[in-house]
């Protein structure tokens, strides 16, 4: 048990917090989000590991009351890693009144092939630390923030107080970036009515989503607003999907990256 490390490291855009065996592998509590967390195995031996997992919090050796708790069940990824999305709030407050993690790998009947115990030992300080930082989180991703899509209501420009809160979770990740180099903010149409009329109203919807990210605290200088009117139809009017082509696309561009240019429509 002296050898048992938990290691915490974080910064603005992501938390982890870490235990390697040199046996088995890494396992670790990770987030890019404010309110969510994974748990992820990269198990030395996920080579043989093709069938599905479980994920448990258990007491530990010296508690005499046994728990073990279902947390979550996942298959391995393409990558051979083990993810677990759900019911990770709940085994860190587990973790937190003591208990140990344990990991079930079951055969192609169900059996279980291997049985993992992982000591939480010494976890509690780093785990403050890791919260901490969770908390401080953006509540976007860049996976999430790099293209999001606002969708409106036929002949509407206006935001809507849900548009509004992705907008806001959208520059909470903006306000972390330090790479950012623009931001294009691209209105569309469907092709009812004129296409002069069109092309207005995808401007009006793009111009409100960037008045909306400034009011926010975006830099203006970093904001492109183009507008598009019927151009890049998904699909006709009367589907299920010709209401996508009502809409706004944020999108990130970093430092590194290059733009497609899509000319503005006069």
């Amino acid at each position: 048990m002296d050898r048992v490390n938990w290691k915490y490291s974080g910064n603005k855009k992501i938390c982890e917090l870490e235990y390697n065996d040199s046996l088995y592998g890494k396992f670790y509590f990770r987030s890019e989000e404010r309110d969510k967390v994974n748990f992820t195995i990269k198990y030395s031996a996920s080579s043989h590991l093709t069938n599905e997992s479980a994920l448990f919090s258990i007491s530990s050796p010296y508690n005499q009351t046994k728990l073990k708790n279902k947390i979550s069940r996942t298959n391995p990824d393409n990558k051979g890693e083990i993810l677990f999305h759900h019911g990770i709030n709940e085994l860190i407050r587990d973790i937190q009144q003591g208990a140990w993690i344990s990991i079930e790998f079951y055969d192609i009947k169900g059996g279980v092939k291997i049985r993992l115990s992982i000591p939480t030992v010494r976890i509690q300080n780093t785990m403050k630390r890791f919260l901490a930082c969770h908390d401080e989180l953006p509540k976007m991703s860049y996976s999430q923030a790099r293209t999001v899509d606002l969708f409106f209501a036929s002949g509407k420009s206006s935001l809507s107080s849900e548009q509004r809160e992705t907008l806001s979770a959208f520059y909470s990740y903006i306000k972390v970036a330090d790479n950012i180099n623009r931001i294009l903010v691209d209105g569309y149409s469907d092709s009812a009515g004129s296409s002069v009329v069109n092309l207005q109203l995808s401007r009006q919807r793009a111009q409100a989503a960037a008045d909306y990210l400034q009011f926010l605290g975006t830099e203006q200088n970093l904001i492109e607003v183009r507008a598009h009117g019927e151009r890049y139809l998904f699909n006709n009017n009367a589907s299920n999907s010709g209401a996508k082509n009502r809409r706004v696309t944020l999108r990130l561009v970093r430092q590194d990256e290059s733009v497609v240019k899509k000319h503005d429509r006069q």
